[in-house]
């Protein structure tokens, strides 16, 4: 494609899956996973699941499970 021409258009990179909410439906899905099994009966396969994101997003956001419940203590 040629830039002189007007019908040219440069899109570059797509716009990144917006991450707004993404963290607190993560937490959210852990504390209601929590409160039904326990802490250690809870695992990030679990949340993952419920929360719809991926474990790679959980451990980004908090590390593991007790990353999740510092995050809602503190």
């Amino acid at each position: 494609m040629d830039k002189t021409n007007p019908s040219y258009s440069h899109q570059g990179r797509p716009p990144a899956r917006k991450s707004e909410g993404r963290r607190e439906k993560i937490l959210d899905s852990a504390l209601t996973l929590f409160a039904a099994h326990g802490i250690a009966g809870t695992t990030i396969a679990q949340i993952v699941k419920n929360s719809g994101d991926t474990s790679a997003m959980v451990h980004y956001y908090f590390g593991n499970r007790e990353g999740l419940l510092d995050a809602y203590c503190c």
